[in-house]
């Protein structure tokens, strides 16, 4: 099935762990998801409405996977960073550092 070009997605923020957040089309909502989906997200708070498009860049999601998962399953679940996520970011940024201070 080919992706959806545009989507208008809440995003809600799960209490069950810091940094899970629950993405799902603003024409579902919260309505249609699994029970056992709903049990392991706690409860959740939206944190914002945006327009998702292939080309959205996001921080921590790839907007085609999204718009894929939306299409398939009706929602896309974000899982926290791990630590050896949140190390190469932390890398990555001390390298950039590095180079503008050597220019």
């Amino acid at each position: 099935m080919p992706t959806q070009i545009e989507r208008i997605c809440e995003i809600y923020r799960c209490s069950y762990k810091d940094g899970m957040y629950l993405y799902v089309d603003q024409k579902e909502g919260l309505n249609n998801l699994p029970e056992v989906l709903i049990k392991k997200i706690g409860q959740p708070e939206l944190a914002m409405t945006l327009t998702i498009t292939a080309e959205t860049k996001l921080a921590r999601a790839n907007a085609e996977i999204i718009l894929d998962a939306l299409n398939s399953q009706g929602f896309y679940l974000q899982m926290p960073a791990t630590l050896n996520d949140y190390m190469q970011e932390v890398n990555k940024e001390n390298y950039l550092l590095g180079k503008e201070k050597n220019k």
